[in-house]
């Protein structure tokens, strides 16, 4: 019996080690099989960061457990702003009468919206005249020339005769000498008065020119370069025009300037530099591009502009542009940074008004990192809180 337990014994034992040897076995070859897995998916991993190291760092993601990642990386950071259907507005607008008190319209000579030069004709007419006092003073100075002319011949004869008289007597006799001064004076006393006759016939002339004009058409001219908005289209040919009555409303086209709300214009700054594109007839035209500046922001322009308002100034305008209500989208870089910190801005998110992004840590763990920076829609310059190559949980 005893030999039946020691059988038994022996027997037990060899059931157990075997049991150990097979449970060792199992092991290793599921350490085996872990150990090629891990080995074939670090060889992928290398595979793809070869591939992507020249691309674009936004398309330079791997994937880790399901978790897709880039790095921060250096690059040049632009933000473009823009700001559409500005309309254009001119800060220079005046009536235009005519110099005369009265006068009769002969026609006006421009269009509503037309644009115009300084000094180009605008309306013509004529100035009533007295054709009786025309006559008389015609006559007045035709009758003082002859006058003139008379008295002249007269006093120079006179001194002829003077001369004449003196020469027949003894040069050296005190009566002589007298006669000599005595012509002296009737020789300065006549030129004396051929310059003030002559002065005063000078201004009878000027003033019978000057009312012989006003039978003339005279004109209305532009003050300067601008847009007509408005002129009395109820005038017409003989209508009486009195001078103090506005007959032509005209703006100042060197004056102008597109305004907006200055609420979408947050990246825009004082003698930042713009392009406008004009839009004609509802479309905007980029090959008739103008270059122009921000003169006023959320300010007071020349004690005439509202506040809250963005107004641009352009460097020229077209008489195609130049027109009544005429509007223009505009856009411009208003930052252009090189070698900053960048990441891709769908990468971001917020939290109670907080910036932060998802970092894969060196550890393999997720942790929440909070950031400041700059978005331009695409990517975001970031100020602080990430340094270049760590890892950003995009997905």
């Amino acid at each position: 019996m005893f030999r039946d337990h020691k059988l038994l014994k022996l027997v037990l034992v060899f059931i157990a080690l075997a049991s150990m040897l097979g449970t060792r076995y199992t092991l290793a070859e599921q350490i085996g099989d872990s150990t090629n897995t891990s080995e074939g998916s670090g060889a992928e991993a290398n595979t793809e960061d070869v591939n992507t190291a020249d691309e674009n760092v936004t398309d330079s993601t791997v994937a880790v457990s399901n978790i897709k990642t880039v790095k921060a990386y250096i690059g040049d950071f632009i933000q473009v702003s823009s700001l559409k259907n500005m309309e254009l507005r001119t800060l220079k607008e005046t009536y235009l009468t005519i110099g005369d008190e009265e006068g009769y319209l002969v026609e006006f000579m421009v269009n509503w919206g037309q644009f115009v030069k300084k000094d180009q004709p605008l309306l013509s007419y004529t100035v009533p005249v007295d054709e009786l006092a025309l006559e008389e003073k015609e006559m007045m100075l035709k009758k003082n020339e002859e006058n003139y002319k008379k008295t002249v011949q007269e006093r120079e004869r006179d001194i002829e005769d003077s001369i004449n008289s003196m020469m027949l007597k003894n040069l050296s006799s005190i009566e002589a000498q007298i006669d000599m001064l005595n012509i002296e004076k009737k020789k300065i006393s006549l030129e004396q008065y051929k310059y003030q006759t002559e002065r005063s016939l000078s201004k009878q002339r000027e003033e019978l020119e000057e009312f012989k004009a006003n039978t003339e058409i005279k004109y209305l001219k532009a003050p300067f370069d601008g847009i007509i908005y408005w002129f009395d289209n109820r005038l017409k040919k003989g209508s009486i025009l009195e001078r103090g009555n506005g007959f032509i409303y005209m703006a100042d086209i060197n004056s102008a300037v597109l305004q907006a709300e200055s609420a979408g214009a947050n990246n825009l700054w004082y003698n930042l530099e713009v392009t406008i594109n004009p839009i004609i007839n509802k479309q905007e035209n980029t090959s008739k591009s103008i270059k122009g500046k921000v003169v006023a922001i959320d300010s007071v322009l020349n004690g005439e502009a509202k506040t809250g308002m963005v107004y641009i100034k352009p460097e020229s305008i077209s008489e195609e542009m130049a027109s009544p209500g005429q509007r223009a989208n505009i856009t411009a870089i208003a930052i252009n940074v090189k070698n900053v910190l960048l990441i891709p801005s769908k990468a971001v998110k917020a939290d109670k008004g907080l910036k932060y992004v998802n970092i894969l840590d060196t550890n393999g763990e997720i942790r929440k990192q909070y950031i400041s920076g700059r978005d331009n829609g695409n990517e975001t310059w970031v100020y602080n809180g990430l340094s270049e190559g760590q890892e950003i949980v995009i997905e």
